[in-house]
């Protein structure tokens, strides 16, 4: 690792801790910076742009949309073919479990990230609020796939970074008041929280793991 590269991942790091302590928000000084931009690859925009629209998708399924209706959305938007594994299994179970069905329907947390990351949504903030679908519908239905590529503004590598760096610290404050260690509530959206660095993770290659099988250690 580079000099350069070493002093972006501490300043980054030291960021988002006088962020979170900002918002009184348990920090873990021992979590190690992530990575810098010059040391990790992002998705391209027609990537990103169909994995939020299958996101959505699912989503939709997962919060009982007709199977009529979301087969039909699949074959307006062409996306067909990019579904994963675990989705294409979900999409045709005509009775999922319930369980399957609220898993899925947080994936429109994971579309609003990679929205965001296209440059379609102004800002995340921190991981209190659950969105609202229909905003990330929207912006799908107005711009399609195509559409969400080649009108795209992407976000650079060091605000994807800032947004990584902030997401894997509230995960961890989030875990660390779900086993009991800490007393005080982060209030931070554990499923969001969740979903958000699933995103993330995958925006940056993390480990070149596809989506099924990102990985959200802390």
């Amino acid at each position: 690792m580079s000099d350069t590269a070493e002093h972006q991942r501490n300043e980054r790091k030291s960021r988002t801790e006088s962020i979170l302590l900002g918002a009184g928000i348990a920090i873990n000084p021992n979590l190690p910076p992530i990575e810098a931009a010059s040391e990790i690859k992002l998705r391209s925009a027609i990537e990103i742009a169909r994995r939020a629209l299958c996101l959505l998708l699912v989503a939709a399924k997962g919060s009982d949309l007709d199977e009529e209706s979301v087969l039909g959305l699949i074959e307006s938007h062409g996306v067909a073919e990019f579904f994963t594994k675990d989705e294409r299994a979900f999409i045709h179970n005509r009775q999922p479990e319930d369980e399957d069905k609220m898993r899925f329907s947080w994936r429109s947390e994971a579309s609003w990230t990679l929205l965001w990351s296209l440059g379609f949504v102004d800002a995340l903030g921190l991981p209190t609020d659950q969105i609202e679908p229909y905003d990330a519908i929207e912006i799908v239905e107005k711009n399609r796939q195509e559409g969400l590529a080649t009108n795209a503004s992407p976000r650079t590598a060091d605000e994807i970074l800032d947004e990584s760096d902030l997401i894997l610290r509230c995960h961890w404050a989030v875990r660390d008041y779900q086993i009991g260690n800490s007393h005080v509530d982060p209030e931070l959206d554990p499923d969001v929280t969740l979903e958000r660095r699933h995103a993330l993770n995958w925006l940056t290659c993390n480990a070149d793991q596809d989506w099924d099988n990102v990985s959200t250690d802390t």
